[in-house]
């Protein structure tokens, strides 16, 4: 089954913020790659972010979630993961949870 990707607005936004473009570049890719079974190309996350999953890419994550009705993924953060540092992507993740932010594109 195919899937189509789709990134929200906080997330083009947090990619923005990478410096390096090759970087980006190479999210963006890893990212496309969740259009054939996203759920067995991350890992579903816990606690506050349970129903969201997150995609590993060296030092960095993308976290999406997966609308099986609608064959979509939304990619809704990405960035690097700097355990216990305010810039984490979880815990930029968490934020933008709490602030209401952390949701599909037209939601």
């Amino acid at each position: 089954m195919s899937y189509t990707v789709e990134w929200a607005e906080p997330a083009l936004a947090l990619l923005a913020e990478i410096a390096d473009t090759r970087i980006q570049r190479k999210l963006l890719e890893v990212a496309e790659e969740l259009a054939t079974d996203p759920d067995k190309r991350g890992s579903p996350l816990v606690g506050d972010l349970a129903g969201y999953w997150s995609l590993h890419w060296s030092r960095y994550r993308v976290i999406y979630l997966i609308d099986d009705e609608a064959q979509k993924v939304y990619v809704l953060a990405g960035g690097i993961r700097q355990e216990g540092k305010p810039r984490d992507i979880y815990e930029l993740a968490r934020r933008l949870l709490r602030r209401g932010l952390l949701e599909p594109p037209g939601e």
